[in-house]
């Protein structure tokens, strides 16, 4: 693959609104992680044991919250793209 042909066609294909909302989407997933990742984390008690089972958990949250988050996210965007 020719590498001028696909950097020609990405940057007929791409838009400024795409790069907007994967940057504005950063933040938010940024909170997705961070936050029950902190919440589960502090909650830990009794060892290392306990440590395994709040990661899980911590993950298991995150990847609903990104998931449910970016069907949203997704939608706020093309609203704001569509309405402006």
């Amino acid at each position: 693959l020719d590498p001028s042909f696909y950097y020609l066609k990405i940057m007929s294909t791409a838009s400024l609104e795409d790069y907007l909302s994967g940057f504005g989407k950063t933040f938010f997933f940024a909170n997705f992680i961070s936050l029950p990742a902190c919440y589960f984390g502090l909650k830990v008690q009794n060892g290392a044991k306990e440590v395994g089972i709040a990661t899980t958990k911590a993950v298991v949250v995150a990847s609903i919250m990104i998931l449910i988050g970016d069907f949203f996210l997704s939608k706020v965007f093309w609203m704001i793209a569509k309405w402006v």
